[in-house]
């Protein structure tokens, strides 16, 4: 199951490691670090969080059309 871990580089609420750590854990997941972002990353920074979902969502369909 493709997963992508979106997290904010500013965010002081949870820090970026425990978004690392969960993408670390989970087989074949990727990390992405939005660096204009903190806690809510649909305010701070949506154009990245767009870009990201975007991305996971083409992987994804390419995963599907390989298999």
């Amino acid at each position: 199951l493709p997963v992508t871990v979106v997290h904010g580089e500013g965010d002081h609420l949870v820090p970026p490691s425990p978004g690392a750590a969960l993408a670390e854990g989970i087989p074949a997941a990727r990390l992405v670090l939005l660096p204009g972002a903190a806690h809510v990353l649909t305010t701070d920074d949506e154009p990245g969080l767009s870009a990201a979902v975007r991305k996971h969502l083409e992987r994804v369909g390419h995963e599907r059309s390989a298999a």
